[in-house]
This record gives C-alpha cells, structure tokens and sequence, in this order.
C-alpha cells in the first residue's frame, strides 16, 4: 500500500507498477531463441548430412564404374599385346 501511494505521488498509475515484470521472465524468451537457434542448427546439420550421403552414395557408384571401366581396359590391352 504504501507503495502505491508513493507511486501515486510520483504522478504514475496503479496499473504502470504492474508493467514490469519479474527478473525472471526475461529468461525465458531467451531460452525459446536459444531453443529455435538450436532446432535451426539441428535442420541445417540434418540437410547438410543427407546430402554428404547422397555425394558419398555417387562417389561410390561412379568409383566401381570407372573400375570395371579400367579393368576392361587393361584386359583389352593386353589381349591386343
């Protein structure tokens, strides 16, 4: 009570003590922008690892070609020698 009436005398309404919020609430919109950077990082670090896969996956194929394609060749070398 006797804060109010100090507010009062100041020229400031009931309702204006009411608008500042405990210390504590500030802590938590910083938390959920810490959780959205985190789930943001999670999506990037899952799109980026799906396409090392796919690379790798190509890579793979296009090595076991280039050995059968190799192996043919060598075999035709020698042949002709």
């Amino acid at each position: 009570m006797r804060r109010r009436g100090e507010l009062t005398n100041l020229g400031q309404e009931d309702n204006e003590e009411k608008a500042f919020p405990p210390p504590h609430t500030s802590q938590a919109p910083m938390a959920q922008l810490k959780r959205a950077d985190n789930c943001a990082l999670k999506e990037g670090n899952y799109r980026i690892r799906y396409e090392n896969d796919a690379i790798r996956e190509a890579l793979k194929y296009a090595t076991k070609i280039l050995t059968l394609m190799n192996r043919r060749f060598e075999s035709k070398m020698l042949r002709e020698e």
